[in-house]
């Protein structure tokens, strides 16, 4: 019998390391982790790179109600200080990239948006809850954690973004 599950056990480790797909190894720089994303079909996700002064960070999901809510507000949110230096990067965690497409062809926003295919950036952030909203300054040091969405949170951002952009 331990001859047997000897047997299988081995074999499936075999035939785990045969498999044609392999996850690539993650950042090994914190300040890389964003190099971890992709687009929606796993291919490198490459932002745009151009100077914010400040960064919002937007994890959600497809299937999240609040995340729903909070991506519309975050666009027309985006649409009013992009000039003045707001740069938006959603990531979705989704499991199956096609779901979340699905959702950004409905609202179709102006900021960029990502796939975390292995959730290594959202560990790096702690991230648990969805949405959660990480706001950086441009030297990417940590102004706000947000998680959930409300409307008393998103006058939060707005409220933030509106102060920390102020000419």
């Amino acid at each position: 019998m331990n001859r047997w599950v000897l047997t299988l056990f081995l074999g499936l480790c075999l035939a785990g390391c045969a498999s044609g797909t392999k996850r690539p190894a993650p950042a090994q720089n914190p300040e890389n982790i964003l190099d971890e994303l992709t687009d929606f079909e796993g291919q490198p996700f490459k932002p745009e790179r151009k100077k914010v002064k400040l960064q919002i960070i937007e994890f959600w999901a497809s299937w999240c109600v609040p995340c729903r809510e909070a991506l519309p507000a975050m666009d027309q949110l985006y649409r009013q200080y992009k000039h003045q230096g707001l740069g938006v990067l959603a990531v979705s965690v989704d499991e199956n990239p096609e779901e979340a497409l699905g959702f950004v062809a409905q609202i179709r926003p102006q900021f960029e948006v990502a796939w975390d295919p292995y959730g290594d950036v959202q560990t790096t952030f702690g991230v648990g809850t969805l949405p959660t909203t990480i706001m950086l300054d441009e030297t990417g040091e940590l102004l706000v954690r947000l998680t959930g969405y409300t409307t008393e949170n998103h006058q939060m951002i707005h409220h933030q973004v509106k102060l920390l952009l102020a000419p």
